[in-house]
């Protein structure tokens, strides 16, 4: 299915980024210690390398990358703050914006400063695909999403198994399965009065 899309438009899914959460479970960035190692931002072919020193109370990561369609190498230096999670297990990393000063999670490069940002401090305003679609297009988007995660919780109980310390799952299963309803009966009604006007 192709979607329509206004063109021009920035969006979230066609920029160069990097995420802390995709570096933490890569191994990366682990708190209290020293890594080195070169990660790949598979949308650009953008090669990342990455100095991250997580041994002291000032966490900081070094990134080094090509700027997208050009030459010169940036070298930039992140701080990273540790919060304690919730769960009471480990910590929640989160780069520190040198733009805005806010935590995120994902920085985006921004070739008008020639820096990696936050969204908030991005020059332009920039969007998330489902927000420049129309609005069929954009319910078969969402109906599509939904269908994966759905997919997705059902491998997990599959893996699992079907035990009675899975009760956030199935009610996980059971809202997403509510959605799936509903953006059918959205579909559908906009499919109708689509051919009523016709």
């Amino acid at each position: 299915m192709k979607l329509n899309q206004h063109s021009g438009t920035l969006t979230i899914e066609r920029m160069l980024k990097i995420n802390i959460n995709v570096l933490q479970t890569n191994g990366y960035v682990r708190e209290g210690a020293i890594n080195e190692g070169t990660f790949q931002n598979n949308e650009y072919e953008t090669l990342f390398h990455i100095h991250s020193d997580c041994s002291s109370a000032e966490r900081r990561i070094t990134i080094k990358y090509q700027e997208p369609n050009g030459s010169a190498i940036i070298e930039q230096v992140l701080r990273i703050e540790a919060i304690k999670s919730n769960l009471g297990k480990g910590y929640n990393l989160y780069f520190i914006c040198q733009a805005s000063g806010l935590r995120c999670k994902i920085m985006y490069f921004d070739p008008a400063v020639n820096l990696l940002v936050c969204r908030k401090a991005f020059t332009k305003r920039i969007y998330y695909l489902t927000e420049t679609l129309k609005k069929r297009d954009r319910l078969f988007a969402y109906s599509e999403t939904n269908q994966k995660k759905l997919f997705k919780a059902f491998l997990q109980v599959k893996k699992k198994g079907f035990k009675d310390g899975q009760p956030i799952l199935f009610q996980k299963i059971k809202r997403l399965e509510d959605r799936k309803i509903l953006l059918g009966r959205l579909l559908h009604e906009f499919h109708e009065s689509n051919s009523i006007q016709n």
